[in-house]
Formats: structure tokens, sequence, C-alpha cells
């Protein structure tokens, strides 16, 4: 090809090169790569040589013949001509969009596939702006041309790509990524109208365009407005390294209007030709934009009074908030409140506390026993709350997110490399023939082909499921093995007779009553095909009635082995048999909790990398009155049971401590013994507030069980004689050290500056406007902390009126949010989890304990890019990087006086500028750091909403606005 002026070539194709060839010169200078390959897909017509390096070698990929020596006849979806790692960049700038939506992932994997190091990946991606952007210039084309626009309708009828779907592949895939944007929406449509009218006018396009492109591709850069919305992304993945291929350039207000002038003046010379009364088009403008205008001013100033208004009301709703926090801490309010418990009590529940009681009375004796039934009569049902979603939400959920194309699951089991047999153990005992029928056709419906079903029969005495058992033994599927009992060995000994029967590589545990989905043993091969070196993969459940409708799904978090300890999240799981068979299978005697005792056994046998989650609903409860599914208290051995169980893994794993039962079936608290005695440094910056600061160390010196504390308060420029006087008298507390900090606010550096002066091991953040609630606040985070493998423990914050304001850290709610914020404290939350010791990924510092040692490994608090805000985040996450735990415990209790009414940070913008610019620069900074922990926070599953912090189901029809 000849040589071109590139400044003549259409404006987004000289963009999205420009581009594309800045950020390959970028990698090969951070690569130190002179020469490089590089594959163009679909790029016959994309003058992508004109932009590249000399030295650097281009290969198109095109289903198009030409004459170019350098052009290979193929297809992007299958690229078999090369060979892995054939080229160093691998290119495509307009071709997605165009695939099929089915056929993009494996488009994105062949690219992945024959790249060394760099994929460029180009396309306008789905959002509300381009949408409608598309929709428009498609109907200005039918109208002005009086055909249709052949490209455009292939992107409405393949539908455009979701950038939100490639980056979660992507982050499957362990891939790092930059997105640069090219082309505002704007512009772009404004480009085509000028296009359009040219081809419908049928006049050379070069010669009207020409001028404007040449414009337009000098100045682009100057031209991109930053907060726009633009219509191409650009996407640079690499398989090693990192880099960042954005471009310095600063937006140009003048050149911009100058660009707009050349548009719409050469629309107008367009329009003057065209067969329509231009004048009238003018005048309805005219009048149009008059209209607007009058209407724009009308509401700016309805806006200045409703703002007004606003200000007027905030005031108020501040003074109402402070009182109604007074009188709901008030002891009037807490008795009232306990009398309304009262009042509501159903007989119902007089069985659950019985049982409960009777656990309690063998395990803590009858002074705890009186006094736990008196704590439970004042909490009254909202104890026995199991936080499930509501029917409707998750029916929705079902539609919007469970799509199967079995066709495409076919394929792509046709497609695995490792097809190992997975064994499904299912026991047998009187069950009724209808659901043990629904449960076999559950495991024969299955897509992935490779498995067996061990069926044992435990000397059942109906013979209705005898004569079920025997008419699958005879049906003459060989997958399908059955034995009988002669005697009855309870649910352990069965499960190990059916274990017997296993020759698979996988053993899947499954309930003669439950279901499996058809894509479920698929689901679990899958993920084994990624990682043949799994041991033990758990996926999300629901239950199924009696008329087969599913209900209350269990979205799980990733592996919380301290989640674990607290409750047996994980249930049906899949494991790698010779374990299961090295550890002698199932044990007697913990019947109703073999397989929780099984996996507590099993976890010591392998390590959490080899532990996997499958975020989808693979496995179905019966919930029938038989069944464990509707509460333990339908087996209620199970509870003791599970509690032996915990025990014994303690005794195994050389920990001091007990198992017990909490306030709901099922859940468990491992109560470990602090060893020694340690000491703790609580630290407190403080800025006058003296009743704040006097309630908060009081609460301390008073409530604490735990004694050997200090208490550091840091001083920050406090101006009142008041706080004066308070400092002077705590001189006679030999508990209380007081440091000056004589420097302008900022949390970071008050508190690393405390840390350095400290002498003890483990360093206790607190907030001065906290009061502690619990007197083994203390020693119930310390027995956590001293743990080797946890780096950091939060506590429980309540506001006054007894809602939480803190139970663990969610990430990704916008940088995050407090778990179960503005929840009752009396309610459990989702699944009991407000009320269990687990994982997160971040606590807050309002309290937050951490080992001195850790922390300053991890560099402390970020003084300089984090002064005030997410500080306490990041601190986590670097705490987490380096190997380590981050346990939430609800047995350390505070309140925390942050107000109720606090606004969003958004409203900041007017109110205080400054600071507004100062959060957006520290949001800007943890998500750009953090971007991948955010999106994907391990500890809370993908479908929960990111939109509120109630572990509420994920219906949301956009994605989380971050930042």
């Amino acid at each position: 090809m000849g040589k071109i002026d590139i400044l003549d070539l259409p404006f987004d194709q000289y963009s999205r090169n420009y581009i594309i060839s800045a950020g390959i010169k970028k990698y090969k200078k951070a690569n130190k790569l002179p020469g490089i390959k590089i594959l163009d897909v679909g790029g016959r017509a994309g003058m992508l040589e004109h932009f590249i390096d000399p030295g650097d070698k281009l290969t198109l990929l095109d289903i198009r013949p030409g004459k170019e020596p350098n052009l290979v006849l193929g297809d992007g979806n299958k690229m078999n001509m090369f060979e892995d790692n054939s080229f160093d960049v691998v290119i495509s700038s307009d071709v997605f969009e165009h695939i099929n939506f089915k056929r993009r992932v494996s488009f994105i994997k062949e690219s992945i596939r024959v790249s060394k190091g760099l994929i460029v990946l180009a396309a306008p991606f789905d959002s509300p702006e381009v949408k409608q952007a598309e929709k428009t210039a498609a109907a200005y084309f039918k109208k002005i041309a009086g055909e249709r626009h052949l490209w455009l309708e292939e992107h409405i009828k393949n539908g455009l790509p979701s950038h939100k779907d490639l980056e979660n592949l992507l982050d499957q895939e362990k891939l790092g990524y930059n997105c640069v944007f090219s082309n505002n929406t704007r512009d772009w449509l404004l480009f085509q109208l000028v296009i359009f009218y040219s081809h419908a006018l049928k006049v050379e396009g070069k010669k009207l365009t020409r001028p404007l492109f040449r414009f337009y591709n000098q100045n682009f850069l100057e031209l991109e407005e930053k907060t726009s919305s633009f219509y191409r992304r650009i996407y640079f993945i690499t398989k090693r390294g990192e880099f960042k291929p954005s471009l310095e350039y600063s937006f140009s207000r003048g050149k911009y209007t100058r660009f707009i002038e050349k548009i719409f003046s050469l629309l107008f010379k367009l329009a003057l030709d065209f067969k329509i009364s231009e004048e009238d088009e003018i005048k309805k403008s005219k009048l149009l934009l008059r209209k607007n205008w009058l209407k724009t001013n009308n509401l700016a100033a309805q806006l200045e009074k409703k703002k007004s208004q606003l200000a007027t009301k905030n005031y108020q709703l501040e003074r109402l908030t402070a009182e109604m926090d007074l009188m709901r801490s008030s002891k009037f309010w807490k008795l009232r409140n306990r009398y309304l418990k009262l009042k509501n009590f159903r007989r119902e529940d007089m069985s659950e506390l019985q049982r409960k009681a009777l656990s309690v009375a063998k395990r803590e004796g009858i002074i705890k026993t009186v006094r736990y039934f008196f704590k439970y009569l004042a909490h009254g049902r909202e104890y026995f709350q199991s936080g499930s979603h509501r029917k409707d939400d998750y029916r929705e959920w079902i539609n919007l997110k469970e799509k199967k194309d079995e066709k495409e699951i076919s394929q792509k089991i046709n497609e695995l490399d490792y097809k190992p047999k997975i064994s499904i153990i299912t026991p047998v005992y009187n069950v009724d023939s209808k659901w043990l029928n629904q449960c076999v056709d559950s495991v024969v419906n299955q897509s992935y082909p490779h498995w067996e079903l061990c069926l044992h029969d435990d000397a059942s005495t109906k013979k209705e499921t005898l004569n079920c058992l025997k008419k699958w033994k005879t049906c003459g599927d060989k997958r399908i093995r059955v034995s009988f009992g002669q005697n009855n060995q309870h649910i352990s000994g069965a499960s190990n007779e059916a274990l017997k029967l296993a020759t698979g590589e996988f053993i899947l545990l499954l309930d003669n009553d439950d279901k499996l989905p058809e894509n479920a043993l698929y689901e679990y091969v899958k993920a084994l095909n990624k990682n043949p070196k799994i041991d033990f993969i758990y996926s999300d459940e629901d239950k199924i009635d009696e008329k087969n409708r599913r209900l209350n799904p269990f979205f799980k978090p990733d592996w919380s082995p301290d989640m674990f300890l607290s409750m047996n999240y994980v249930c049906h799981s899949l494991f790698r048999r010779s374990i299961v068979n090295a550890l002698g299978g199932f044990r007697k005697g913990y019947e109703g909790a073999q397989d929780y005792d099984l996996v507590l056994r099993f976890i010591e046998r392998t390590s959490p990398e080899k532990i996997f989650h499958i975020p989808k609903i693979l496995y179905h409860w019966r919930q029938i009155e038989t069944s464990t599914s509707t509460g333990i208290a339908a087996k209620n051995y199970a509870g003791e049971n599970s509690i032996k169980a915990l025990n014994d893994y303690l005794k195994r794993n050389m920990v001091e401590g007990h198992a017990q039962e909490e306030l709901s079936p099922g859940r468990f608290r491992i109560k470990r013994k602090i060893v020694g005695d340690p000491g703790v440094s609580i630290i407190i910056p403080f800025h006058d507030q003296t009743d704040v600061l006097i309630r908060c160390v009081e609460s301390i010196l008073t409530k604490t069980d735990y004694k050997n504390y200090e208490i550091v308060l840091v001083n920050n420029q406090s101006q009142e004689e008041k706080t004066r006087r308070y400092l002077e008298k705590l001189k006679d507390y030999p508990a209380c050290k007081v440091l000056k900090y004589d420097k302008p606010f900022n949390f970071s550096t008050i508190n690393n500056f405390a840390v350095s002066w400290s002498k003890n091991e483990y360093i206790l953040f607190l907030n001065n406007d906290t009061e502690v609630i619990t007197g083994e606040w203390l020693s119930a985070m310390l027995e956590q902390i001293q743990r080797p493998e946890v780096g950091a423990v939060g506590a429980k914050l309540l506001y006054p009126n007894n809602k939480i304001q803190h139970a663990g850290v969610i990430l990704g709610t916008g940088i995050a949010g407090h778990a179960f914020k503005h929840l009752p404290e009396d309610n459990e939350g989702y699944m009991s989890q407000a009320n269990i010791i687990k994982n997160y990924s971040a606590v807050t510092a309002a309290c937050l304990l951490t080992k001195k040692s850790v922390f300053s490994k991890a560099g402390g608090f970020d003084e300089k890019n984090l002064s005030i805000a997410y500080n306490d985040i990041d601190l986590c996450l670097k705490i987490r990087k380096m190997g380590y735990l981050i346990v939430y415990t609800p047995y350390a209790k505070l309140y925390h006086y942050e107000s109720l009414s606090r606004g969003d940070d958004e409203q900041l913008k007017t109110t205080h500028p400054e600071k507004y610019r100062r959060v957006k620069r520290e949001r800007m900074h943890m998500f750009n750091k953090w971007r991948r922990e955010i999106k994907n926070d391990p500890y809370y599953s993908p479908n929960l909403t990111r939109l509120k912090e109630d572990f509420s189901i994920n219906l949301d029809a956009f994605p989380p606005r971050y930042v």
C-alpha cells in the first residue's frame, strides 16, 4: 500500500489507531522490546501499518481476501493456524462488536492464547448513552438515505458487548488490564450526521469531510472532554507485567468551540442542498431553543428555592435526629422496646427456647441458663429470624441470571481436556419414592455424563423405598449403583457404605430427597479444568418445597475459615476421594453433623488455595418436615454433634478453647483462651469534645474485663479549658497516657505517630466517639488477634438507637461500605452473619486491633494519599496481601456515636468544595490501587447487591459506581 496522509483518515479510525500505537510503544518501552510481532485481527482495512514503528512486523488476519502480502485468511474465533504465544501483541480494533454474543468469549480466549504478552481490544461497549447514540444514528440514516445502515443494524442484532462481562472474564483469567476511552459520544453522533448527509446527497465525501477530519485528528486529544460519555473503550490486557497506556492531555474549550462551528457550518451547507425546507427547520429550532431557554431559567429559579427549603429541612432533621438519638439511648426507650417484644412473643418460640435451654444448662449451668432465657425473651422473635431473601426477589433473580444454553454447555463439555468421573454419594432410608425418584432423575439429567450414582439403603422398612431402589438398580444405566444394608447404621455408616461403591476421582454428597440442577456437575468439572489441583469445591444453594418451588437462596462467600468454624456454610460439596478415603470417611457418633466433621478433618489435609467456591446455585435442599433444611431443630442431635466435632478440631490443632452453640441453632462460637497476659495500647486521637472523650475513656476504665492495657490519648491541638482540666485529672490514672500532636489533623499521621510511641505487642485504634457496651469487648478481640494467621480484628459497632453501624466491611459498595448498616441489632442479618465470627476483607479503624509488627510491616496508615478516609480499608488490604486474615467478632460490642443523618459525600460538592476534592482524590487513589479487590470481594457474594449494604439479592440493572 502506498504512502498516505494519515490525517485524512476518518476521525474514529485515526484516534483509535493513534491510541493503540501509543500504548504499544509504551508497552515496548516498559518491557525493553526493540522490535515486536503484531497480529491485527480483522485489520485488512485498518491502516494500523501507518502508525506502528518501522521495525515491528505486522500480520493481518481477516475473513475477506485481498492482495496484502502479510494477509492471512481466517476467523478470529479459531486461529488454529497460529501456535500459542505466536505474537507479542494481538489487536482487534473493529471486530468485537460485530461478533455474535455467543462467540465473544471464545474470541477473547483465542486472542489470549496466541498473544505472548499484550492484547488490545477496542469496541463500543453497552451503555445507555452509546445505545441511544447508535439508535439515533440508525434512525437518521434510514430517514435520510432511505435504507438501513448495515453495521449499526449488526450492532443492534448482536447486542453491544458488556464491559462488565469482559472485565469479569479478565479477572477470572487473572489478567491485568487498563482501559482508555476514545471519541466523545456526542461528537461521534455529530460526525455520523455529516457522513450520512454526504452519503444521501451522493456528493464526494472526502471533499466535504476532509477539512473536518484533519482538524479533529490534529487536535483530538484536546477535544476529548474527560467528564463526558465516550463511544469507544480500548482495553490494554497484559499477560505479564503491567503498564499504564493512558495519554496525557488537557481539554481545550476554544478548540472545541471551533470544532463545533466547523461541524455545524458543514451541516448547514449540506442542508441547503437537501430537498427540505431548511428555513422552516431553522425557525422551528429557534422557537424550540427559546422555549427551552425560558424553561431552563424557570427551573433554575425553582432549584434555588428548593435548595433553600432543603437546607432548612436538613437543619430541622439534624435537630430531630439528635433528640431521637438521646431518647432511644434512654432507659425508658429500652424498657418500652422490651415490653413490645414480650407482648409479641409467640407460643411457637417456646419449644425452641426449651431446646436451647437444655443445651445451655448442660454446658454452662443453671445460672447462665436463666440469664440466657430472659435475654431470649427480651429480644423475642427477632432472634429466630433467618434473614432469608423475599421469594419475589429470588424468582426475579432466577429469571435474570440463570439462563442456560444446553447446546452450548454440551459443546463446551466436548472441548474439556480433563473429564474426571464424579461419584455421587447418597445414603437412603425410608424416603418417599416421589422424592427419591426426583433426586435420581436430577442426576440422570446432568449435562456432564461422566458420573456414577452410589445409592446405599440403610435397612429401610418402607416397601415403597425398597421397590423404588430396585427399579433404579435394574433400569439399565450402569452408572447407577445400588447396595442394600441388612442392619441400620444411621447416616454416617450408610454414607460410608455408599462411599465403598465409589470409583470416581471425586465424590459429591447428595441427600436422598434433594436435587441437583442440570448444570451442576459441568460447573464443577469446568472449575477443575481451570485448576486440576483443587481438592474441595462448594457452591451456593437454595431450598425447594414440596411443590418444587425454589426459595431461600444461600449466596456464600469464598473460603472463610472463621465463618466455617461458626457455621457449616459449605454443606454438600465436592471432595477429592483419595483424601476422604485417607480420613476413613464419615465418623460414627457424629450423626447430623457428619458432613461438618468430615470437612473439619478434610481442611487439615489440604490448603486454602485448593478450596474453591462456585457462586452459582448448584444444590437444591428439599424442605420437608424430616429434612435438616427446615432448621437444625428438625434433628436436635445435630447441634450437639457439631459442638463435639468442633471441639475435636480444636484438640487436633492444639487450640486452647472450646466450642459452644450460640443464640441460633447451627451457629457456634469458638471461645479461645488468651495465651499469657499481653499488653494492648488503645490509641484514641481527639480534639476537644471533652464530653465525648470522657464517655469513651470512662466506659473503658469501668467496663473492660481484660486489664493489661494502656489508653494512649493523642491531643490534636485542643484549645478548650475544659479539655485541659480533664487531662490533668487523668494523670491520676496510671493506665492513661497523653501524647501531644501539634499539627493539622491527618488521621493517618496521628495514629502512625502514636504507634511509634507504643511499647506493647498489640495496638487498638479507637475513635473518641465510641462507648464500650460489653465487658469482654477487648478480650473477645484479643483472643482472635493472638492467632498467628490473623492480622487485624474488628468489632460490632451500634448507633445509639441500637441499630448496626458496622459489622464488617463490604468492598464494592462505592469503594467500601459497612455490612448490615442500619439493621436492628436484635436481627441476626442474612444467614446470621451479623452475629457470628467471620472473615472480611476489611474492618473499620473506629475500633480495630492489630499486631504492632504487622502494622509496621504493612507500612502503617498511608499519610500521603489517605489522610482522612479509606486509610483503614487500605491498611486491611495491605495486611491481607501479606497473607493474614481479617476477623470480625460480634462479641466486641460498642456504641459509635457517628451521626445517623450523616449525608453522602456528594453533598460536600456544594457545602465544602475543598473537602469534596479531597474525598474524590482519596476515592480515586483507592480504586486505582485496589481495583481488582474492590470489584471482587472474596467475602461477599457477587449474587448480592453492591448498591446497598444489607446483603439483599443482586437485581441491579446497572453496575455499582465505585468512584
